[in-house]
C-alpha cells in the first residue's frame, strides 16, 4: 500500500525535493513535509499533495518548463543556495551540556560553570560528574563515584587478554578503541537485557556504561603500554597522590606512564578538566549521530574515538610537537614559518572554527601552566626556555601574518612533552578528558531522540544511458 501511494504521488505532483538549507521546502506546506518524510505518508497527504503543490514558490520547484520535467522530459536540479561548508555557523539544536562563547566574553561553560573555574577549583572526576549527571556532586556522592571508578578500573580478563596481545607499534588510539569495543562485546547483552522500552532505565544504564568508560579508558592503555614498554618505566618515589586516597584518572595516568614532574597530577587534572567538554566538536557530534540510531553507549564512544584520531582534529597534538622540535631557535622558527605562510602551508596548533578572531581560551591558560612549569627552575627544565621562546615566536608571527591565535593543541602539545608523555599518547591523553563529554552529548541526544538524517545537494549527472557490461570501455 505504501508502494502505491508513492507511485500514485509522482504521478499526481512534482517529487518535493528539499536542499540542504534550512527553508527547502515554505512551513506552510504541510504535506510537503509530510511527504519528504516518508515515515508519516499517510493517504491524507496524499489527498493534500495537489493543492499544496501548486502554492510552492518557483524557487523550490525543480528547473523546467513544467513543475518536475524539461523540454525533453527529463527532471532537473534547480540551483541551490550557497552552503556553509563543513555546516560553519549550522545551530544543531538545544542543548544544556556546555556553551562556547568567542565573541561574548562569556567565554567556555560547562553546565552554566566557567570551565576556568573549573579546571582551578574542582578535580576531573568532579567535572565527569557534572556532565554526566547533570549537577556537582556533593561529598557523598563523589566518594560513591570514586568508589565505582575503582571499580570499574579492573579489566575483565578477556579483555585485558587482548589488549595486552595488540602489537606494539600499534596506534594508541587504535588500542584504545578496540579495547572500548571489546568491553561491548561482554557487557551489551548483559546491560540491555531488562531494559524494555523504560528510557528512565535507558539513561541510568547509559550514565553507569559512562561512568566505566571515564575508568576504562586509562586502564586500556596502561594495559597495552606496560606489556611491551614496562622496562623503560622509572620507579617513582615520593607521594603523588595529590587529590587523597579517591580514584584520580590523573593520578593513574602518572603512575601508567612513570612521570616524574612535580604536580603532574594536579597539571593532568586541569588539562583533563579543559579537554572534557566543548560543545558540537566534530567528534562529539560524531558522537551524537551514532547515537540517534539507538546505537548503544559503546558505539557512540568508538564512533568519537575514530572522530578524535583524524589529523585535523585531536590528531594535530603530534603535529604540533613535532614542528616546535624541529626549530633550534626562535628565528630559525620564524624564517620557517614566514616561508610557509608564503607557500600557503598549514601551520599544527593554529586557527579554530569557532575562535576565529578572539584566540582559545583554553590556550591561554596552558600557556600559564606551561610558564610555571618552567619558573620552577629544577634541574629538569633543560631545553624548555628555548622550546617556549620558540613557541611565542611562532605564535607571534602567525597573529601578525594571517590574524590567527593558537589553539588548544599548542601549548598543550609542550605541556604533555613536559610530562615526558610518548607523543602517540598524546591523543589518547585528551580522549581521557573528553570521554565525560561525549558521555554526556550521548545521553542528552537518546533522552529526547530524533534520527540525524541531513540531506546533500547532488551536483552529478542524471538519466545516463545503461551500457551493458561488454560493451564499455575505459576512459
Amino acid at each position: 500500500m505504501f508502494a502505491f501511494l508513492l507511485l500514485a504521488a509522482s504521478h499526481l505532483t512534482p517529487m518535493i525535493r528539499p536542499t540542504t538549507t534550512t527553508s527547502a521546502v515554505p512551513s506552510t506546506c504541510r504535506h510537503g513535509r509530510f511527504f519528504v518524510g516518508h515515515r508519516k505518508f499517510s493517504s491524507r497527504c496524499l489527498k493534500g499533495l495537489r493543492r499544496c503543490a501548486k502554492s510552492i514558490p518557483a524557487k523550490f520547484q525543480p528547473d523546467g518548463e513544467s513543475a518536475g520535467s524539461s523540454p525533453g522530459g527529463s527532471p532537473q536540479i534547480s540551483s541551490p543556495a550557497p552552503k556553509p561548508a563543513g555546516l560553519q555557523g549550522v545551530v544543531f539544536g538545544d542543548s544544556q551540556i556546555s556553551m562556547v562563547d568567542a565573541e561574548g566574553g562569556t567565554g567556555l561553560q560547562y553546565r552554566g560553570y566557567a570551565a576556568a573555574t573549573l579546571a582551578s577549583e574542582a578535580r576531573y572526576e568532579e567535572v565527569a560528574y557534572l556532565l554526566i549527571h547533570g549537577q556537582l556532586p556533593t561529598v557523598e556522592e563523589l566518594q560513591g563515584f570514586s568508589e565505582r571508578l575503582s571499580e570499574y578500573y579492573e579489566l575483565r580478563e578477556e579483555v585485558r587478554e587482548v589488549v595486552r596481545n595488540l602489537p606494539k607499534n600499534a596506534n594508541p588510539m587504535h588500542v584504545l578503541r578496540t579495547g572500548v569495543s571489546l568491553e561491548g562485546v561482554y557487557m551489551y547483552g548483559k546491560s540491555n537485557s531488562k531494559l524494555g522500552r523504560d528510557a528512565n532505565l535507558q539513561v541510568q544504564k547509559n550514565r553507569a556504561i559512562a561512568e566505566r568508560m571515564i575508568a576504562l579508558f586509562p586502564s586500556i592503555l596502561s594495559t597495552w603500554y606496560k606489556a611491551h614498554y614496562s622496562e623503560e618505566l622509572p620507579e617513582l618515589s615520593g607521594d603523588f597522590g595529590e587529590f587523597s586516597a579517591q580514584f584520580s584518572v590523573a593520578r593513574k595516568i602518572v603512575l601508567s606512564f612513570g612521570i616524574q614532574e612535580p604536580h603532574a597530577e594536579s597539571i593532568l587534572n586541569k588539562l583533563l578538566v579543559l579537554y572534557a567538554e566543548h560543545d558540537l566538536n566534530a567528534s562529539a557530534f560524531a558522537a551524537r549521530v551514532t547515537a540517534s540510531t539507538k546505537a548503544d553507549m559503546y558505539g557512540s564512544i568508538t564512533t568519537a574515538l575514530s572522530t578524535l584520531g583524524g589529523p585535523l582534529h585531536g590528531g594535530a597534538l603530534g603535529n604540533t610537537l613535532e614542528l616546535l622540535l624541529s626549530f633550534a631557535s626562535p628565528d630559525q622558527a620564524e624564517e620557517f614559518i614566514r616561508s610557509a605562510i608564503q607557500r600557503k602551508e598549514v601551520i599544527p596548533g593554529f586557527g579554530h572554527r569557532v575562535y576565529r578572531r578572539t584566540g582559545d581560551p583554553r590556550s591561554a591558560m596552558i600557556f600559564t601552566w606551561v610558564k610555571d612549569m618552567i619558573s620552577r627552575g629544577d634541574e629538569k627544565v633543560g631545553s624548555r626556555p628555548r622550546l617556549l621562546a620558540i613557541a611565542e615566536r611562532i605564535e607571534k608571527v602567525m597573529f601578525t601574518e594571517k590574524g590567527l591565535r593558537p589553539n588548544v593543541d599548542f601549548y598543550a602539545a609542550l605541556l604533555l612533552h613536559f610530562l615526558n608523555i610518548p607523543p602517540p599518547l598524546f591523543v589518547t591523553i585528551f580522549a581521557m578528558g573528553r570521554v565525560a563529554g561525549w558521555s554526556a552529548h550521548t545521553i542528552e541526544q537518546q533522552t529526547a531522540n530524533k534520527i540525524i538524517r541531513p540531506v546533500s545537494n547532488y551536483i552529478g549527472p542524471l538519466n545516463l544511458p545503461f551500457t551493458p557490461l561488454e560493451s564499455r570501455s575505459s576512459t
